[in-house]
C-alpha cells in the first residue's frame, strides 16, 4: 500500500528493495541533488551518456503527465506494461510486509526495478533526487556502484522538510556524499554551501571538484573557453592532453542553462577521467568524447523547462521556475526576448508569492506585461500539496506594477488553467506576444494536458 505523504527516511525504501533482491546494487549510478537545475543536468548527462554509446536509464521528478515520464530507457519513456506489472509486484511485497510506501517510495522502487531488469541491458543510470538528499529514498546505493555525485546550485526551498537555512538545507543535500566516491559541485550563490559541502566531502573521503565559471560562446563558429575539472584545494589532479570544453550548440537559449550545460560536460569529464568511475566502469574513458559531450548537449530536450508550446495558434514558454533563484534566471530571459509577455502563474503553498514575484523583477521589462493568476489540479496521491490562492498571488504582484486600464488590467484572477490560457489568448496582442506559464511544476502539468487533450490526471497508486 501506498500513502500521500511525504515521509523522508530510508527504512521503508531498504525494506521493500531488500525483498526485490537489491536491484538498486546491479547497475552503476550517477546521483544529482541541488535545488535548481538537477533535472537539467540530469538531462544534459543522460543524452551526453547515450551519444556516448551507452545504455542510459533515467530518474527524474516530479513526472509531469504520467509516471511513466519519471522512468526513462535509452530515450524512451517506460511502457505502460512493464511499469504497470512492476508496480504491482511491488504493492504486493509492500503489502504482504506490511510496509506502507510513498508515492515516492514506490516510483523510486519501480525505477531501481526497471533499470535492474536484464532484458534492458542498460549500462548505468542517471539518477535525481527527489527532495533533500540524506534521507531521500533514492540515497539506498554504495560506493561500490556509485559512479560519482553531483551538486548542482543550492537555495532556500521545502523548508519545512530540510531546515529554514541555506547551510541546513545543504548539509541535507550533500548527505548524498559516499565514501570515496567524488562530489562535482556546480556553481553556487551562496558561499557557506561551499564550506558545507567541504566538510561533508572530507568526512566520507570524497575527492570534491567544482565547475569553473566560463564565458558562454555567441555563436557556433567561436572557440569553445576551456573547461577542466577544477580540484578543491589542489588535492586532485584530473587533466588531459588537451583542454576540454563545453559546447555552446543549446537547443535551450537561456544563458543559465548554460550552466547547467557546463555542469553536465564537466561531470561527463570527471566520469571519463576520475579513477574510481573507471575502476567501475573502464570504457568510460574511450566512450565519452568531446564530440559525444557537444552532440549530447545539442541534442538535450527537457520537458517544462524552458519549453516552447503552441496553444490555439499563441506561443507558450513553459518553465517550472517555483522559487527565487530559478524565477530570477526565468527573469533574465524573459527580460532579454524584448517582446511583450503574458504571464500565467500558479504557485504551490506554502510558497511565498512574494519572492518570486520580486525576483522575476517584472518592472523592468520594456513592454507592458499582462499577468494572469490561477490555481492548479491537485495530483492524486499528494494530498499535502495545494496551490496559494490566486488572489494572494494578485495581491503579491499589485505592488510591482504600475499599468492598467479599465479594458486591459494587468491583473487578471483565473479559478483554473484552462481559464487562464483562454484568456491570455482572448487578450489583443501583437504577433510576437508571448505567453509565459511559471511557478509551479503542477500548472506546467495542467497546461501540457490542455495542450495534449489529457482530462484526466494519472498517478501512482
Amino acid at each position: 500500500m501506498t500513502g500521500g505523504t511525504i515521509k523522508l527516511g530510508l527504512e521503508r525504501i531498504q525494506q521493500v528493495l531488500k525483498c526485490l533482491s537489491n536491484p538498486h546494487l546491479k547497475i552503476p549510478i550517477i546521483h544529482v541533488a541541488g535545488t535548481n537545475g538537477k533535472g537539467s543536468v540530469c538531462a544534459y548527462e543522460s543524452e551526453i551518456l547515450r551519444r556516448s554509446g551507452l545504455k542510459v536509464g533515467r530518474f527524474t521528478s516530479p513526472f509531469l503527465i504520467d509516471p511513466t515520464d519519471s522512468i526513462n530507457l535509452n530515450g524512451d519513456n517506460i511502457d505502460r506494461e512493464t511499469f504497470e506489472e512492476t508496480k504491482t509486484e511491488i504493492n504486493k511485497i509492500a503489502q504482504s510486509n506490511q510496509l506502507e510506501l510513498t508515492s515516492f517510495e514506490l516510483l523510486t522502487a519501480i525505477a531501481f526495478e526497471i533499470f535492474a531488469k536484464p532484458r534492458f541491458e542498460l549500462d548505468l543510470a542517471v539518477i535525481e533526487v527527489g527532495l533533500g538528499g540524506e534521507r531521500d529514498s533514492t540515497n539506498v546505493c554504495e560506493t561500490g556502484n556509485t559512479l560519482a555525485s553531483c551538486i548542482t546550485p543550492i537555495s532556500i526551498d521545502h523548508q519545512a522538510f530540510l531546515g529554514s537555512t541555506v547551510s541546513e538545507i545543504a548539509f541535507q543535500k550533500a548527505g548524498i556524499a559516499k565514501p570515496n566516491v567524488p562530489i562535482l559541485l556546480a556553481q553556487q550563490s551562496f558561499p557557506e554551501v561551499r564550506d558545507i559541502v567541504r566538510t561533508r566531502a572530507s568526512a566520507e573521503s570524497c575527492d570534491l571538484l567544482e565547475v569553473r565559471p566560463y564565458p558562454v560562446p555567441q555563436s557556433s563558429i567561436e572557440p569553445l573557453p576551456p573547461l577542466p575539472l577544477t580540484p578543491w584545494d589542489g588535492q586532485l589532479s584530473v587533466s588531459s592532453s588537451s583542454p576540454k570544453t563545453v559546447p555552446n550548440l543549446l537547443s535551450w537559449s537561456a544563458g543559465f542553462q548554460h550552466q547547467n550545460a557546463a555542469t553536465a560536460a564537466t561531470l561527463a569529464h570527471l566520469l571519463r577521467t576520475h579513477h574510481h568511475p573507471l575502476k567501475l566502469l573502464p570504457s568510460l574513458s574511450e566512450k565519452i568524447t568531446d564530440q559525444a559531450i557537444i552532440e549530447g548537449i545539442k541534442n538535450t530536450r527537457w520537458q517544462g523547462r524552458l519549453e516552447l508550446a503552441e496553444y490555439k495558434g499563441s506561443q507558450l514558454l513553459l518553465d517550472g521556475a517555483h522559487n527565487g533563484a530559478s524565477a530570477k534566471l526565468l527573469g533574465d530571459h524573459i527580460n532579454s526576448l524584448d517582446r511583450p509577455i503574458t504571464l500565467i502563474i500558479a504557485l504551490s503553498s506554502p510558497r511565498d508569492p512574494g519572492e518570486l514575484i520580486e525576483a522575476l523583477d517584472l518592472g523592468r521589462l520594456s513592454w507592458p506585461t499582462q499577468i494572469i493568476t490561477t490555481n492548479f489540479s491537485i495530483p492524486e496521491d499528494m494530498a499535502w500539496v495545494r496551490p496559494v490562492s490566486p488572489d494572494l498571488i494578485a495581491s503579491h504582484i499589485r505592488p510591482h506594477t504600475t499599468q492598467s486600464t479599465a479594458d486591459s488590467p494587468v491583473i487578471k484572477v483565473t479559478s483554473t488553467p484552462l481559464e487562464a490560457l483562454n484568456h491570455a489568448i482572448s487578450i489583443p496582442r501583437t504577433p510576437d506576444e508571448l505567453i509565459v506559464i511559471c511557478g509551479s511544476l503542477y500548472l506546467i502539468s495542467d497546461v501540457l494536458r490542455i495542450i495534449d487533450n489529457k482530462e484526466h490526471m494519472s498517478h501512482v497508486e
